[in-house]
């Protein structure tokens, strides 16, 4: 087969790919930093002239041109996988809505969902030698996207790192029905959280101490995993492993810091496998074509399967859960306010490993306010707090259990050196409202 025939005959511009969708239509927009551009823009351009177009994607980090439209509710609908701060801003103009999922499912939902797209567009790495367009740090979902779609557009960005993987991590250009070639935009960068606070520091220690040599990690984004990560880069740890539902900027430094081998993984030893990843140019630049890397599949990355192959796997996570996993503050009435909610949460599925007879520990990190301050709101206690246990295979040392009940309930009662400084800064954003004492302690029964 002659690729670059092929390329040249499925090229085209980005104002033809556009023409392709019409009123009705279930438009994929990709993943994260592979949302497109060029043809965005052309679609934005004929939009007011369709309706009902509903278009999928998320984790968006600019505003699309289908956004700007005069009026865009009458036009299509935003259905979001997993939502940003962009995507939640744009539910109170009635165009935006959340798709509750079950992340490492997703897959699965492309191929057996009734309703496959009719059209997915996407950013790409340029085809290599062999006629694939490597999705780069957007695996995930993508293979089953490509799979399923009546029409595949690819719209290619030289500035796309070319992010190695085992399988899933491409499309080949048989599999292609458009090529468009963008203006080549820089990959949109995700900055760090905000600085980590005491209470991060303070979590983050506990939990760094209590990691051995060659656990396996997972880390999120924010400002509890960036000290963890900067602490893990400054520690004696050695051959640590990696296994993330996303990859950060913090594994870029440990790695750097030589901490990072994957000696002692089950699984994929010696490879950094992740499902996705965001962050600054730093990271973009280290995962591209560096084999170490391995990008790979949402429902293989999150599978319990996979993961409960790993011993000592640590995933501390910065969230706030029930027990039938519905995000805490996620909404105030019907205002839309964490990107996040119920069985959607992805972490949820690293929760349920806790409990895994191959999994050596989990640790659990709860900010139990995660809008501190912004809302007079009560301080609640999750009651799965007091369900925190080791697994049934844990190593044995459960300081580190006990440790986070204390600060949970120090927390709560404004009591102890953490507790005592979250109290006064929520009556200082409170306006010093009193904070109800009984009913703390009666959610901590």
């Amino acid at each position: 087969m002659d690729y670059k025939k092929l390329y040249a005959e499925k090229l085209v511009s980005a104002e033809k790919a556009a023409s392709v969708v019409k009123s009705g239509d279930w438009v994929d927009y990709g993943w994260t930093t592979g949302t497109p551009v060029a043809v965005d823009a052309a679609i934005a351009k004929r939009l007011p002239e369709l309706e009902n177009v509903n278009f999928r994607g998320g984790i968006l980090m600019w505003v699309p041109e289908i956004f700007k439209i005069e009026n865009p509710a009458a036009h299509m609908t935003w259905n979001s996988w997993h939502m940003s701060g962009i995507e939640r801003k744009a539910i109170a103009q009635g165009f935006s809505f959340y798709a509750p999922i079950r992340y490492s499912e997703l897959p699965r939902y492309y191929r057996e969902s009734a309703t496959k797209p009719d059209v997915a567009v996407f950013q790409v790495a340029p085809m290599d030698e062999h006629g694939y367009f490597n999705f780069g740090p957007n695996a995930s979902h993508m293979a089953a996207c490509c799979e399923t779609s009546k029409v595949v557009i690819v719209e290619v960005n030289e500035n796309m790192p070319v992010c190695l993987g085992g399988f899933e991590n491409g499309v080949h250009i048989s599999n292609v029905d458009m090529i468009v070639e963008g203006s080549n935009p820089t990959i949109a960068e995700m900055g760090g959280a905000a600085a980590a606070t005491d209470v991060d520091e303070a979590v983050a220690k506990l939990i760094v101490d209590e990691i051995p040599d060659g656990a396996c990690l997972q880390l999120g984004i924010g400002g509890m995993p960036n000290a963890v990560g900067s602490l893990i880069a400054k520690s004696d740890l050695k051959d640590l492993g990696v296994h993330t539902e996303m990859y950060v900027d913090a594994f870029v430094d440990i790695a750097k810091a030589g901490k990072i081998t994957g000696a002692h993984k089950q699984l994929d030893k010696g490879r950094q496998v992740y499902a996705f990843g965001a962050g600054t140019q730093k990271m973009y630049d280290y995962l591209n074509d560096n084999p170490e890397c391995m990008s790979a599949p949402v429902d293989y990355t999150n599978d319990i399967r996979s993961i409960s192959a790993l011993d000592n796997f640590i995933g501390p996570i910065a969230q706030s859960h029930g027990k039938m996993g519905g995000v805490f503050d996620d909404h105030i009435g019907l205002r839309h306010l964490l990107h996040h909610a119920g069985l959607s949460h992805p972490p949820l599925q690293f929760l349920d490993l806790a409990f895994d007879l191959r999994v050596a520990f989990h640790l659990f990190v709860f900010f139990l306010d995660l809008l501190l301050g912004h809302f007079d709101l009560p301080f609640v206690i999750p009651p799965l707090i007091e369900d925190i246990g080791p697994s049934q295979n844990d190593i044995g040392d459960h300081n580190l259990i006990d440790h986070l009940k204390t600060l949970v309930k120090q927390m709560a009662a404004g009591t102890g050196e953490i507790g005592a400084q979250i109290l006064g800064e929520r009556k200082q954003c409170a306006g010093d409202k009193t904070i109800d004492q009984k009913q703390q302690q009666k959610d901590l029964q």
